[in-house]
């Protein structure tokens, strides 16, 4: 094996810092908790900051990422001091992401259920979309300040889209922190020996009443569902439409790249204009999400919609 090829890398960030309970506790007065610091006791804040971590700060995954023949030889340079060290294998944010998205999806569902009861299942199902889409969720994630919590590498910092507000990761963030809340609020002196022995695999205690609370509260903080309702954001069809009428065709979809494992898929597909250039690219968790967030992209190239999904005046 030809190991002569020698990385240097600089991963050290001085924009990082470890969430305190200070910092967990204004983010429940965020969302209009009242006095949360005599009503929420944080049992576990090392949840809470995990939920901040992501995998370019874990050590692991840097040599992984950067050594994928396994030929080359990664070396890092020395921390400065003062700056948070490099975790280790599974402290990142990717195990609470999983599980927050589900808590998330579940109370969201439970709060639409309860707002809208005398409506369809299309209905209810077409506002939970828009609601646990990745640009709401990164919206909740700003409103929450997150961006200036994130514990990045040097290079995401500087070399992702947007940096710290970069959609993905906030959207990812916002999950895990929602996952965090679950299980800290979960671990209580009251348990079971067999819930002890469960590890954070328990479904007792106000865990899910207090994420269940802590989400709705910030929906109805943060969303305008008159706006919400009244947006068309089915931008596949929105770019069929704009396709059809100005060059009788219909848009092709083509994937750019597939990453991840099977279980965590990341897929980047791209739309092509008339004369076979990529003119949108789109990222997601399905190629379904990733073809929506490219014709997004594609219709905003075109002119039709503006950076923040809204329509133009006279381009459709």
């Amino acid at each position: 094996m030809n190991t002569d090829e020698t990385i240097t890398l600089d991963p050290w960030n001085d924009n990082n810092h470890l969430l305190t309970e200070e910092d967990v506790y204004k983010i429940y007065e965020r969302v209009g908790f009242e006095n949360p610091k005599k009503n929420i006791k944080i049992n576990n804040l090392k949840f809470y900051q995990t939920a901040f971590v992501h995998a370019s700060y874990v050590k692991k995954c840097i040599y992984e990422s950067l050594n994928k023949d396994g030929n080359k030889n990664v070396e890092l340079t020395d921390r400065p001091n003062g700056i948070i060290d490099l975790f280790d294998e599974h402290q990142d944010y990717e195990n609470q992401e999983f599980l927050g998205d589900r808590v998330l999806d579940f109370s969201i569902a439970f709060y639409i259920y309860r707002k809208y009861p005398d409506t369809n299942q299309g209905f209810k199902t077409v506002l939970k979309t828009k609601l646990v889409k990745k640009h709401q969720l990164a919206k909740f994630a700003k409103f929450l300040d997150f961006p200036k919590h994130l514990i990045i590498s040097n290079q995401v910092e500087e070399k992702t889209e947007d940096g710290r507000y970069n959609i993905r990761l906030l959207e990812d963030s916002m999950e895990a922190f929602i996952c965090a809340i679950f299980l800290d609020q979960n671990s209580s002196k009251y348990y079971s020996k067999v819930a002890h022995d469960l590890k954070n695999v328990r479904l007792i205690g106000p865990g899910w009443a207090v994420a269940n609370a802590f989400i709705e509260n910030l929906i109805e903080k943060t969303v305008d569902f008159e706006e919400m309702l009244s947006k068309e954001e089915n931008y596949k069809e929105q770019l069929l439409q704009f396709y059809q009428k100005e060059f009788k065709l219909t848009p092709e979809y083509v994937c750019i790249s597939v990453r991840g494992p099977p279980n965590r898929r990341i897929f980047t597909q791209g739309v092509l204009d008339k004369s076979g250039n990529i003119i949108g690219q789109g990222v997601g968790k399905k190629k379904t999400e990733a073809e929506q967030n490219a014709s997004l992209n594609a219709l905003q190239y075109f002119g039709v919609l503006d950076k923040d999904g809204k329509t133009i005046p006279n381009k459709q």
